[in-house]
């Protein structure tokens, strides 16, 4: 009677275990598990992932399942079904993605009420990955802005959960403000947590959850994590995760750890995968969602690994001091390039020091705060005599205002820039898909986003850009 009931639950009231688990400060380890290609019967491709999901609901270290949406590629089946199988094999909640990747409005409008149909209450919204226009497989065109997506899935009723991608590992001042300036508008819009793009910097890391306590942006945060295989290593070379800045130094080290035997690499990335997830829920992230993990036997190692991890790091300082000597004096950030000469860019000056956790107001070395910040109606020219452009775009960092205006009349003009200059045809600001020095993830041009952000700045007119409504 108790199992019928644990069903009749999932189904019309819907699993909102995993929002409880976050709200209530418990450190959530969700397993990410692709949804099946289009070519392959569902059936089939449950005869292989029911044993993880089983292994998912034996393990009390485990919480749930994130299911992806079109990755690594567009033909792959929705995931509504699938996610409806992983909930109820592993008797544990789900977190289903929706990607906007040649997706349109009916299409997450669908599959929300498909999900809530089967009791699936937990969204993460992601943009999407770039394809390009010539692949092997018919890429889609269109993208739909993870930020209608988002307030798309807000309307779907008070119980849903809703997620809100973030990519805190970029390097310029541009490509800092874009990012935390779409997330605070995504936060506007009804984002209840927030789920980080992959990245080894936990400078980076730490730098977000700097910013979201300096901001008062109280949410959830979970952190995306790649349990990495021989094979994932050999392509590094490759730029094979779009968005994803893999450090050089750190590639070549996981290449000569792959050189080795199979056991020796496996053993080396459970132990920085394990450091890794330990560090985040230090440094005050709610969970991590890990991909990489496909058999049951290996989701049970990381797990044993992660509890030893912690007994051995009780504290940050102690897990300081163990990434240190893990990874010596290798820098998780980007080298100097022609479109980025400078060096890599953190918003504050004193991350990664023992003792300094937490963002403190009074000690915190915010990299732009040579001078007071004025009230958000001030104007610029009132506190600062004739500013640099990084200085302008460091202030616009903390107060967070930008706007892609939509002028229909104008051609979607936005600082006098066509707004389909953006491959994605993103208007609500940046995609977390560009690399480190603000290239475009089609590899051709600088970012539309980050041109809109130079040109307001030579104007001085950075105040211009405000937060706009968003009409889905």
């Amino acid at each position: 009677m108790v199992q019928q009931t644990r069903q009749l639950n999932m189904s019309f009231e819907g699993d909102c275990r995993l929002a409880s688990a976050m709200r209530s400060g418990q450190f959530c380890l969700l397993l990410e598990m692709n949804s099946p290609p289009s070519n392959q019967p569902l059936d089939s491709y449950m005869a292989a992932a029911t044993p993880v999901f089983k292994q998912v609901g034996m393990l009390p270290g485990v919480h749930g399942i994130a299911v992806t949406d079109r990755w690594p590629t567009v033909q792959r089946q929705d995931p509504v079904d699938f996610a409806a199988q992983a909930m109820k094999g592993s008797g544990k909640p789900v977190l289903m993605t929706l990607s906007g990747r040649g997706t349109d409005l009916a299409r997450a409008k669908t599959l929300l009420a498909e999900a809530r149909a089967k009791g699936i209450r937990c969204f993460l919204a992601v943009t999407g990955d770039w394809l390009g226009k010539n692949g092997a497989e018919d890429v889609p065109t269109t993208y739909l802005d993870s930020v209608t997506t988002t307030v798309t899935a807000c309307q779907f009723g008070s119980d849903a959960w809703v997620g809100a991608a973030v990519n805190p590992y970029k390097y310029t001042c541009e490509g800092v403000f874009l990012q935390y300036a779409k997330l605070q508008r995504k936060i506007t819009h009804g984002a209840d947590f927030l789920v980080a793009q992959v990245g080894w910097d936990m400078k980076k890391a730490q730098e977000l959850q700097w910013f979201l306590q300096m901001r008062e942006l109280y949410r959830p945060t979970l952190a995306r994590v790649v349990l990495m295989n021989q094979d994932d290593a050999l392509k590094l070379g490759e730029g094979f995760w779009p968005g994803v800045p893999m450090p050089i130094p750190l590639g070549a080290l996981i290449m000569r750890e792959a050189a080795g035997t199979a056991d020796q690499f496996l053993e080396a990335q459970l132990s920085r995968t394990a450091l890794q997830i330990v560090g985040f829920r230090l440094l005050g992230y709610s969970g991590v969602q890990v991909s990489g993990v496909r058999t049951p036997n290996l989701l049970a190692q990381l797990v044993d690994r992660v509890h030893d991890c912690t007994a051995e790091c009780p504290d940050y300082d102690a897990w300081l001091e163990a990434w240190r000597q893990r990874h010596g004096d290798i820098s998780f950030g980007p080298g100097a390039s022609d479109l980025c000469p400078d060096p890599p860019y953190y918003l504050f000056a004193d991350l990664q020091q023992p003792g300094r956790r937490d963002f403190d107001p009074e000690l915190a070395q915010v990299s732009f705060n040579t001078i007071a910040p004025p009230t958000l109606g001030d104007r610029w020219t009132r506190w600062l005599h004739r500013p640099t452009r990084p200085r302008l775009i460091r202030e616009a960092v903390r107060r967070l205002t930008f706007r892609s205006e939509v002028d229909e009349a104008a051609a979607d003009l936005c600082q006098g820039l066509l707004n389909r200059s953006c491959p994605k045809g993103l208007v609500y600001g940046a995609c977390g898909g560009a690399s480190t020095d603000g290239r475009c993830e089609d590899g051709n041009l600088e970012c539309f986003f980050h041109r809109v952000i130079r040109l307001a700045s030579a104007a001085n007119d950075l105040e211009a850009l405000e937060n706009g409504e968003v009409a889905p």
